[in-house]
This record gives structure tokens, C-alpha cells and sequence, in this order.
């Protein structure tokens, strides 16, 4: 028998209701969590995009011995340490990983990535090198006068041959005798001196800027090559040639296997193979002001400018490899060196530094006190770094 009692019979109308504000208060609970979470996200990148290292602590210290006078260099995640006497790998933990001798009076040595050539200016000797040792040496024809080495370790000697200077390029996989790949051969009266070669990873295409007179005027061309199979369809390799009226070009340098950059006094020039190995001009930018160096990676070229707004410094333009200025970054005082490593700029003082993002903003600033810091090694954590010192090696964390 149905219940006839009011009390015991439920409203559809009211459980509709109470289900309705249930759904309200969940959603509002929801709501304000998302809303919190995002706000407290919001905050921490703003932090994190804002932050600035201004210390370190050290986490690792190693001592060197028999640092003398060497010069150091960036060596992939090692770093190099040579002077006349003779060249050294060594690993983060101070440790020499090998030892490469030689007698040199002016050494040339010069790195890319996981490959490094040296040679004495004016010898006939290149020594070539990788993260295990010495790969071979290479004796040359003419006296050498300047170096070059690719990411995959082909290298470039520009030669004094008398009449001539000649850039000539090795290969050092390849058997006795049969080391010299290809060569550009310059004269003064012809197409012109050497200021700047360069060759793409493998050694498949090469740019060369040559320097010639022209009715008392500097002029400049810019030619690439292509050694491979396709490039026997021109003459002599020559795929393209580039011609700058009144400008001295002494930088060229490929950024990967198919992009390079020329740099002049007064033009920033990207160039992208195209129809094969054609190397196009893409963009020209106009540069203004008196250029005291270039730097670059695969991805990025800093441009180093005096600048007579800052006091005793220069100002940095950071381009990307399409040619457009993405970030401007000051400089006070001397620096030792500026190292690109992924999106930061790192410019390296006496005993002091200060990292940029490519898009100028500054990431750290650090005084480095007693510690003479020679060469700084950036990790693949933002806020750790390797330091070379006059007598140790030391692993840092940026605070």
C-alpha cells in the first residue's frame, strides 16, 4: 500500500535543486583552483623570467698543475690548454685526458665542437685533433699562414705560395698523400687576396672572400663552392660569386650545412643554399659603427660594436641565422671572450661575468673576487658553469 503521507515523498523539483547547487559549488571550487594554480604559475615564470644570478657557489674544486703560459679554449665538454711547447686535452676534473707535443714559435690553433688543427705560423705541419688525441699530421706544400676547422672536422689552410696565396682543404679520413680534398687558388692580380674561408660540416661546400683593387678601391667577392659530384658542373666548383663594391669582408662562416654569413664593415650578409648547393643571398642587413668583433653558434651571431654611449665598453647586436637583430646586449669594460651556448650570450671579464638571453636580457652577473677566471664552460643547467682558473678547475652554481 502506497504511503499517503506528504512527508515521505520527495520533490523531484527539490532533488533537481539540490543537485543544481551541488554542480555550482563544484564548479566554483574548480574555478578558483584554476584560477589559483594559474596565477601562482603566472608569478613563478614572471620570477624565474625576471631572476638574476648575482652568486655562486662552488661545488667542485680540482687543482691544475704546469698551467704557465698556456692559452685555453672551449673543446666540447673538455677544454684545451696549449702553448709553444705542446697542446693538452682536459677533462672537468682538472685531469689531462691526453697530451699532444710540438715545437712551435707562433701556434695558430683554432676549434670547432669536437675537433681542433693546430699549426706554427709560417710551418708546413697540421696537426689535427679529437676528443681522443691526435689524429694525424699533415705536412703542407707552402707556408701556413691561417687555420680553419669544420664541426666535422675538415680543415683549412690558407698558404703562402710566393706569387699566390692559396686555400687549400684536408680531409683527414682520407689515406696518405691523398689528404688535400680541393683547393681555391688566389693571386692579388687575379681574383684577389684571402681575407676569409670557411667550410660547411662535411666539406662539401666552401666560401671564400677575396680582396682586390679596383681603381684605388677595396672591393671584395664572395664565392662559394660545391666539391661534390654536383659541383663539376662548374667551373672550377665555383657555384656562385658574389660582388661588394668598396667593402672589405674579412668573415665568412657557415652556421650549418646549409646556411653561412658574411661579415663586412658595413652589411651583415645570410646566405641559404638553394636549387641544390646555390648558395642565395636571403638578406643584407646595414650595419653602422666601427665593429670590434663577431662571435656566433649554429643559431645566433653577436656582433660586437664600439659604442661611444658606454663608457670604456661595446655594445653586442644578436642576430638569428635568418638575419634579424633579436636582442642588444651592453658591455662594460674588456671581456676575454663571448660564448653562445643554446639561447644565452655569455661574456666572459677578468674576474667577473655577466649571461644574456639572445634577447638581451640579462641572466647573471657575477664577480668572481680572487678567483681569475680564464674560461668559463657553460653545462646544459642555466645556473651551472665550469670555470678554468689559473691554477684549478672548479664546477659552479649560479645563486
Amino acid at each position: 500500500m502506497k504511503s499517503k503521507n506528504p512527508d515521505n515523498v520527495f520533490s523531484i523539483d527539490h532533488i533537481k535543486r539540490k543537485a543544481r547547487i551541488l554542480l555550482i559549488k563544484r564548479a566554483v571550487f574548480w574555478l578558483a583552483l584554476f584560477v589559483l594554480i594559474t596565477a601562482a604559475g603566472a608569478y613563478l615564470v614572471n620570477r624565474e623570467y625576471k631572476r638574476v644570478f648575482r652568486s655562486y657557489e662552488v661545488t667542485f674544486r680540482s687543482p691544475m698543475q704546469d698551467v704557465g703560459n698556456a692559452t685555453f679554449r672551449c673543446f666540447g665538454k673538455r677544454f684545451l690548454s696549449y702553448n709553444t711547447d705542446g697542446i693538452r686535452c682536459i677533462g672537468q676534473d682538472g685531469k689531462a685526458v691526453w697530451t699532444g707535443a710540438y715545437q712551435m714559435e707562433a701556434p695558430i690553433v683554432e676549434v670547432n665542437g669536437n675537433y681542433a688543427a693546430a699549426a706554427d705560423r709560417g710551418g708546413r705541419v697540421i696537426y689535427i685533433y679529437d676528443q681522443t688525441g691526435e689524429l694525424r699530421s699533415i705536412k703542407t706544400a707552402a707556408p701556413i699562414i691561417r687555420l680553419s676547422v669544420t664541426s666535422g672536422g675538415i680543415v683549412a689552410a690558407a698558404q703562402d705560395e710566393g706569387t699566390a696565396v692559396s686555400v687549400y682543404f684536408y680531409d683527414y679520413r682520407k689515406d696518405e698523400g691523398r689528404e688535400c680534398i680541393y683547393g681555391i687558388h688566389t693571386t692579388m692580380d687575379g681574383s684577389g687576396y684571402p681575407l676569409a674561408f670557411s667550410a660547411s660540416s662535411g666539406g662539401r661546400l666552401a666560401a671564400a672572400a677575396t680582396l682586390s683593387e679596383n681603381a684605388g678601391r677595396a672591393d671584395t667577392r664572395v664565392s662559394f663552392y660545391d666539391f661534390s659530384a654536383a659541383g663539376k658542373n662548374y667551373s672550377d666548383n665555383k657555384t656562385i660569386s658574389y660582388h661588394y663594391a668598396g667593402d672589405v669582408v674579412p668573415v665568412t662562416a657557415f652556421l650549418n650545412d646549409k646556411k653561412a654569413f658574411a661579415l663586412s664593415d658595413s652589411r651583415l650578409i645570410i646566405y641559404e643554399a638553394s636549387n641544390g648547393s646555390v648558395m642565395k643571398s636571403m638578406n643584407e642587413v646595414l650595419l653602422s659603427g666601427r665593429i670590434h668583433a663577431v662571435f656566433n653558434s649554429e643559431k645566433f651571431i653577436g656582433i660586437v660594436f664600439d659604442d661611444p654611449n658606454i663608457s670604456d665598453g661595446y655594445r653586442m647586436d644578436i642576430y638569428n641565422s635568418a638575419g634579424e637583430k633579436i636582442g642588444v646586449v651592453e658591455i662594460d669594460g674588456a671581456y676575454r671572450e663571448i660564448v653562445f651556448s643554446d639561447d644565452r650570450a655569455v661574456v666572459l671579464g677578468d674576474r667577473h661575468c655577466k649571461v644574456y638571453k639572445t634577447d638581451g636580457r640579462l641572466k647573471a652577473d657575477i664577480d668572481f673576487g680572487e678567483d681569475n677566471v680564464r674560461l668559463l664552460i657553460p653545462q646544459p643547467q642555466e645556473d651551472r658553469f665550469i670555470a678554468v682558473t689559473d691554477s684549478d678547475v672548479i664546477s659552479m652554481q649560479f645563486r
